[in-house]
């Protein structure tokens, strides 16, 4: 017997999807404001670790300077390996590690005055409070649309200046000079790229030395190369007024070593500071060859890499006793 109608069983009921919740109108704006505060802070990394953001350091190096030099440290200081010693020894009057310090440019614009700077590219970001915790008393001041501070060193005597450039570049030296740096015509640039060699410096010619020697009175220009592997070389040329001008020059070149090297070995005899490091100058200022040849004198001189580096890395602590 067919089954009546009203027993079949109902079909199953469909169940209905969930109802999303509508949005509320303020958590549109906390969305877009965190994808804003997202959208700056990525951008804000992006330049302050891109290159995109860095500054050219040629245009801080004055063309007309008296003297100009250029050192790619990191490398020189990897190559001849002295030690951790002379490096914090370097960090305690810097607060940089010279391993840290990709290229250096040193410009003396008038050296009888003052007026030079350094132009430092890290190979890392540096610390500003770090650098700036070697000065006392700083004071702030904006010059050319960067902040120069200016205090007086730890470890040396009257006041020095400090510009941040960039996370990667800056300046130090003296007011006058850092000053300059900042307010100069970026439009005037040095001539070219440094050369191949690890260090050079270069004299212009008729440039306004700080002191004053008989036999240098016709200088012409100058320039040193350094070269550091195992051992560090130093080659060099000046151009003189005349070949008795030249002779006159490579004598009292000749004097000044004598008397450098003389210098060094008393100190080591009285046990002054920094005395070990400085018989390493001594060797290597005791096998200078000089020789003039026409207008020129031409230099040489060679040492062990390491024990040159620690002498040089002690130079400042001598020279303030």
């Amino acid at each position: 017997m067919p089954a009546d109608a009203g027993d079949a069983p109902a079909p199953p009921a469909r169940a209905l999807a969930p109802t999303p919740p509508t949005p509320k109108p303020w958590a549109w704006g906390v969305l877009a404001a965190l994808a804003a505060v997202a959208l700056v802070a990525g951008a804000w990394w992006w330049l302050a670790s891109g290159d995109g953001r860095l500054v050219d350091p040629l245009d801080y190096v004055a063309p007309d300077a008296d003297l100009l030099g250029h050192a790619r440290l990191a490398v020189i200081w990897a190559r001849a390996a002295p030690g951790n010693e002379a490096g914090e020894s370097i960090e305690r009057e810097t607060g940089l590690r010279p391993d840290e310090v990709e290229s250096l440019w040193i410009v003396w614009h008038r050296p009888a005055d003052e007026v030079g700077w350094a132009v430092i590219r890290t190979r890392v970001r540096y610390t500003r409070d770090k650098i700036l915790s070697r000065l006392r008393d700083v004071e702030a001041s904006d010059v050319g649309g960067h902040v120069m501070h200016v205090g007086r060193p730890l470890h040396a005597d009257g006041k020095a200046a400090v510009a941040f450039l960039d996370p990667r570049t800056l300046l130090a030296g003296s007011i006058a000079g850092v000053r300059l740096a900042l307010e100069r015509d970026k439009g005037q640039r040095v001539g070219g790229r440094a050369g191949p060699a690890h260090a050079e410096f270069l004299l212009r010619p008729g440039a306004a030395l700080p002191f004053h020697l008989p036999g240098l009175a016709g200088l012409r220009g100058a320039r040193l190369a350094l070269d550091v592997g195992d051992k560090a070389t130093l080659r060099g040329t000046a151009k003189l007024a005349g070949a008795e001008e030249a002779a006159m020059t490579r004598d009292t070149l000749e004097g000044a070593v004598q008397l450098g090297r003389l210098t060094l070995q008393a100190r080591h005899f009285l046990g002054a500071p920094g005395a070990e490091a400085g018989l390493a100058l001594e060797r290597l200022l005791s096998g200078v060859k000089l020789e003039s040849v026409g207008e020129d004198v031409m230099i040489e001189a060679e040492g062990d890499a390491a024990e040159v580096m620690r002498g040089l890395a002690a130079l400042p602590e001598m020279l303030k006793r």
